[in-house]
């Protein structure tokens, strides 16, 4: 990552408790910084935090993000920071999760290059409803840096009435999946 595209602040918008996400926060620079994890604390319905210390060209990861709830970070210097699940060997329930298909990672986008609309292009995973009766594997994560409405257009037509429209809490963490065909493609 080219040094212009480090920030002082990221949102993670995957909460999840059985796979237990965490986020990794690196920092590049020479000196000393602190970072912020602002979380929603889904049984208290509050927004929670606390702060992480990471030296020079080290790393640390976040607590586990809960389910139901993403992560801001705000750091006092510019870091990195990657998600990642299934994050640990055995998950809550003590089932070994090691090696397992939903093992996967991402890159966090800088707050500052986030946007107010999102369009999937390509989002298969169960064309067709070729799922067999399991859910759908294929979900877009959101978190909003603010309490707002979210407008869903599955087909992606622009017409309205939006298909769906959820209220959404601060920090909260949704699943979205396309209930007809379970494909997020549009």
């Amino acid at each position: 990552i080219s040094t212009d595209k480090y920030s002082k602040e990221y949102v993670s918008p995957v909460g999840d408790t059985f796979g237990k996400s965490k986020v990794l926060m690196y920092n590049p620079g020479m000196s000393t910084i602190s970072v912020r994890v602002s979380f929603r604390d889904v049984k208290k319905q509050k927004i929670s935090s606390y702060n992480v210390t990471i030296a020079s060209k080290q790393y640390v990861f976040s607590q586990v993000v809960k389910t139901g709830s993403g992560a801001y970070l705000q750091g006092t210097d510019k870091f990195i920071a990657l998600g990642f699940t299934d994050t640990e060997n055995t998950a809550s329930d003590g089932q070994v999760t090691n090696g397992q298909w939903y093992d996967w990672g991402f890159p966090l986008v800088p707050r500052n290059e986030l946007t107010s609309q999102v369009l999937i292009g390509l989002g298969f995973g169960c064309t067709d409803n070729d799922c067999k009766g399991e859910v759908a594997r294929s979900v877009v994560w959101i978190t909003p840096v603010d309490d707002c409405d979210l407008y869903i257009d599955y087909a992606n037509n622009g017409d309205p009435p939006a298909d769906q429209i959820m209220a959404v809490s601060k920090f909260a963490s949704v699943k979205i999946t396309d209930p007809v065909d379970k494909d997020m493609t549009v």
